[in-house]
Protein backbone atom coordinates (compact mmCIF):
# COMPACT_ATOMS: atom_id res chain seq x y z
CA UNK A 1 0.00 0.00 0.00
CA UNK A 2 2.82 2.36 1.17
CA UNK A 3 5.70 0.90 -1.05
CA UNK A 4 5.44 4.00 -3.49
CA UNK A 5 6.24 5.95 -0.56
CA UNK A 6 9.59 4.65 0.10
CA UNK A 7 11.17 4.78 -3.28
CA UNK A 8 13.12 7.69 -2.46
CA UNK A 9 14.34 5.55 0.21
CA UNK A 10 15.65 2.68 -1.93
CA UNK A 11 18.17 2.31 -4.75
CA UNK A 12 22.21 1.89 -4.65
CA UNK A 13 22.72 4.96 -5.75
CA UNK A 14 21.56 7.69 -3.25
CA UNK A 15 24.09 8.90 -0.91
CA UNK A 16 22.57 10.10 2.61
CA UNK A 17 23.82 14.06 1.80
CA UNK A 18 21.24 13.56 -1.32
CA UNK A 19 18.73 12.04 0.88
CA UNK A 20 18.73 14.96 3.24
CA UNK A 21 18.42 17.75 0.74
CA UNK A 22 15.46 16.02 -0.54
CA UNK A 23 13.14 16.08 2.91
CA UNK A 24 12.12 19.37 3.61
CA UNK A 25 13.42 21.43 6.89
CA UNK A 26 16.55 19.46 6.40
CA UNK A 27 18.75 21.80 4.25
CA UNK A 28 20.36 23.12 6.79
CA UNK A 29 21.39 19.66 8.23
CA UNK A 30 24.21 17.51 6.85
CA UNK A 31 24.79 13.32 7.18
CA UNK A 32 28.52 12.50 7.66
CA UNK A 33 30.47 9.67 8.02
CA UNK A 34 33.74 8.90 10.18
CA UNK A 35 35.87 6.24 10.75
CA UNK A 36 37.34 5.58 13.76
CA UNK A 37 41.59 5.41 12.87
CA UNK A 38 43.78 4.03 15.32
CA UNK A 39 44.72 6.88 18.01
CA UNK A 40 41.13 7.91 17.88
CA UNK A 41 39.95 9.22 21.27
CA UNK A 42 36.61 7.77 20.86
CA UNK A 43 37.63 4.10 20.46
CA UNK A 44 36.81 1.98 23.46
CA UNK A 45 34.17 4.81 24.73
CA UNK A 46 30.97 4.40 24.85
CA UNK A 47 28.54 7.45 23.15
CA UNK A 48 27.41 7.96 26.72
CA UNK A 49 30.82 8.73 27.81
CA UNK A 50 31.56 11.00 24.26
CA UNK A 51 28.40 12.91 25.41
CA UNK A 52 28.26 13.78 21.01
CA UNK A 53 25.34 15.47 21.45
CA UNK A 54 25.92 17.81 24.47
CA UNK A 55 28.83 18.45 23.25
CA UNK A 56 28.49 18.99 19.09
CA UNK A 57 24.64 19.11 18.52
CA UNK A 58 25.29 15.72 15.93
CA UNK A 59 22.61 12.93 16.33
CA UNK A 60 25.06 9.43 15.97
CA UNK A 61 22.13 7.65 13.43
CA UNK A 62 23.64 4.12 12.87
CA UNK A 63 27.37 2.86 13.37
CA UNK A 64 28.74 0.25 11.03
CA UNK A 65 31.21 -2.56 12.58
CA UNK A 66 32.38 -4.78 10.10
CA UNK A 67 29.52 -5.93 7.97
CA UNK A 68 26.52 -5.18 10.23
CA UNK A 69 25.24 -1.33 11.11
CA UNK A 70 23.55 -0.83 14.21
CA UNK A 71 20.84 1.62 13.98
CA UNK A 72 19.72 4.08 16.46
CA UNK A 73 22.84 2.71 18.89
CA UNK A 74 21.86 3.67 23.19
CA UNK A 75 24.42 5.51 24.75
CA UNK A 76 26.26 2.28 26.05
CA UNK A 77 27.55 1.53 22.90
CA UNK A 78 30.88 1.08 23.06
CA UNK A 79 32.96 2.30 19.92
CA UNK A 80 35.95 0.08 18.44
CA UNK A 81 38.89 1.19 15.79
CA UNK A 82 37.46 1.11 12.47
CA UNK A 83 33.27 1.12 13.35
CA UNK A 84 32.11 4.28 10.89
CA UNK A 85 29.98 6.63 12.60
CA UNK A 86 26.90 8.61 10.86
CA UNK A 87 26.20 11.10 12.24
CA UNK A 88 23.81 14.01 11.12
CA UNK A 89 24.04 18.02 12.34
CA UNK A 90 24.37 20.95 11.21
CA UNK A 91 28.04 22.23 9.48
CA UNK A 92 29.50 23.09 12.71
CA UNK A 93 28.42 20.34 14.45
CA UNK A 94 29.65 17.95 12.02
CA UNK A 95 33.25 19.98 12.50
CA UNK A 96 32.50 19.35 16.23
CA UNK A 97 32.54 15.61 15.63
CA UNK A 98 35.62 15.51 13.65
CA UNK A 99 37.79 17.26 15.95
CA UNK A 100 36.16 14.94 18.85
CA UNK A 101 36.87 11.55 17.04
CA UNK A 102 39.88 12.17 15.21
CA UNK A 103 41.88 15.17 16.99
CA UNK A 104 44.62 15.02 14.41
CA UNK A 105 42.47 16.41 11.54
CA UNK A 106 42.55 20.40 11.13
CA UNK A 107 39.28 21.30 11.10
CA UNK A 108 38.66 24.47 8.68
Amino acid sequence: VRGGMYDMLRGPNRSPRALAGRISGLDAFEVERFELRAGSTAIGRTLSELELRRATGATVLAVKRGDVVHPSPTGDFCLQQSDTILVLGEPPAIDKVLALVDPHVPVA
